[in-house]
């Protein structure tokens, strides 16, 4: 038996937050190169800064591992005419979405488990610019094992 992870960002990709009823938010898994830098986006990632870690506990044949995935969302460049109150507001409504689909999606694959999440809004690099967004980091713990 071997990591499901991958499948787990598959389903992580699956889930539906929004931040308006109108717009569809398009999600980008870990392999997905996002070139499109005009409309809000997601982006799953493993590498996010120097407290992002991993960790592995092997007991006999069976593996424990907790992963630290972060799911960004990236809604709109900092410039935009309309400005930081009506990106508040936005991210707001993006969270609850988010913490929503969370809770309701928990159970990602037959040994992949959301065992925890922090949503943080802040400023995020894109390209050349820095846009408004969701950090949303989850925890998923992964037990496997071999006969």
């Amino acid at each position: 038996m071997s990591s499901q992870i991958k499948s787990a960002l598959d389903e992580i990709v699956k889930w539906t937050p929004t931040h308006d009823s109108d717009i569809t938010v398009a999600a980008y898994d870990v392999d997905a190169i996002y070139t499109e830098y005009s409309k809000p986006f997601r982006k799953l990632t493993v590498i996010a800064g120097p407290d992002a870690a991993n960790s592995f506990v092997g007991l006999g044949k069976t593996i424990q591992i907790e992963w630290s995935i972060h799911d960004i969302f990236y809604y709109r460049p900092i410039g935009y005419a309309d400005g930081k109150k009506s990106a508040d507001e936005a991210l707001v409504d993006y969270m609850v979405s988010y913490i929503d689909a969370a809770r309701n999606g928990y159970k990602l694959t037959s040994q992949t488990t959301l065992t925890g999440y922090e949503v943080k809004p802040g400023i995020f690099p894109v390209g050349n610019d820095s846009w408004y967004g969701v950090d949303c980091e989850l925890t998923i713990t992964e037990v496997y094992g071999g006969a």
